[in-house]
């Protein structure tokens, strides 16, 4: 069989395989190089608010308060974040072993 020339209609049903085979993998990888990005992000906002709070020093203090909802409330929004890329990854990782059947 090595070396037999395929007919035009099933070169042509094995280029448009390779072309869904490769939005596939597109696909799969997204979410996974979303995360990361996510992640970087996140670090690199920590790193400047702890910059920004050991600048600041005393003031921080007499705004306490203040600064506990403001970070509260921030935190609440990266852990949601974080949990609806976890929930994508997941389905993701779902539809991966139902396609495979």
């Amino acid at each position: 069989m090595a070396g037999e020339e395929v007919g035009p209609w099933i070169q042509g049903e094995l280029e448009k395989l390779n072309q869904f085979t490769d939005a596939i993998n597109r696909q799969e990888t997204e979410p996974e190089n979303t995360h990361h990005k996510f992640l970087l992000v996140l670090v690199e906002t920590t790193v400047k608010l702890d910059e920004l709070v050991r600048k600041i020093g005393k003031s921080l203090e007499d705004w306490k308060f203040y600064w506990e909802a403001w970070s509260g409330a921030w935190e609440q929004q990266a852990q949601k974040a974080t949990q609806d890329v976890q929930r994508a990854t997941d389905m993701l990782c779902a539809v991966k072993v139902t396609s495979s059947y």
